[in-house]
């Protein structure tokens, strides 16, 4: 005979995460803040190429490496799809709004809609 137990109730655990430096290449403290979470995770996954790491699953990571050297037209309607595919595997991030990309730098900025509010996010590719 099991023994019995009581019902167990599943809630969402907060977004607390390590703090990427991405400048100077460490990790430099903790994230509480939901907001700044989901943007990191957004960013992480726009600079991780998809399908050559065997650490993550074929659902992680950007093809925006694809659009090198591409027209900028293509790279524009491309491009913000294959951010979107690429942040959206974050259950916490449930759109993205506004891409835009600057041609002379090679950065990238949209607002990431969350289930705790929006942020602008910017990245470099």
């Amino acid at each position: 005979m099991l023994p019995q137990t009581e019902a167990v109730t599943v809630s969402a655990m907060p977004s607390k995460t390590w703090r990427l430096d991405f400048k100077n290449g460490r990790i430099s403290g903790m994230i509480t803040d939901p907001l700044e979470a989901a943007k990191q995770s957004a960013i992480c996954s726009i600079l991780t190429r998809r399908f050559e790491h065997v650490i993550f699953s074929d659902a992680y990571g950007s093809e925006l490496h694809k659009l090198i050297g591409s027209d900028k037209a293509l790279v524009r309607a491309e491009g913000e799809r294959y951010i979107r595919e690429a942040v959206c595997v974050d259950q916490r991030i449930t759109g993205v709004e506004n891409v835009v990309f600057d041609d002379a730098n090679g950065n990238i900025s949209f607002s990431l809609v969350t289930d705790a509010g929006e942020v602008e996010t910017r990245s470099s590719i």
